[in-house]
């Protein structure tokens, strides 16, 4: 018997980019800092639209490390 746990570790995605649609656990890099996805977005740019931070929590920014209590 076989259980599905899904992904389980945080995954780097690199450069953020509007058209690509990101998933719970997903690290991105945007103006120089590392944002760790909270739950599936597209097109919601970390530290920058309005609702920005139901989406995403900062965990780096210019060499600084943010509170990594991730979720």
């Amino acid at each position: 018997m076989r259980t599905n746990l899904g992904r389980v570790s945080p995954l780097p995605r690199g450069a953020w980019a509007d058209s690509v649609s990101y998933s719970k656990g997903d690290i991105v890099r945007s103006k120089d800092a590392a944002y760790i996805a909270l739950q599936e977005s597209r097109g919601v740019e970390p530290g920058a639209s309005a609702m920005w931070t139901q989406y995403w929590k900062l965990i780096a920014s210019d060499g600084n490390h943010a509170d990594l209590e991730l979720l």
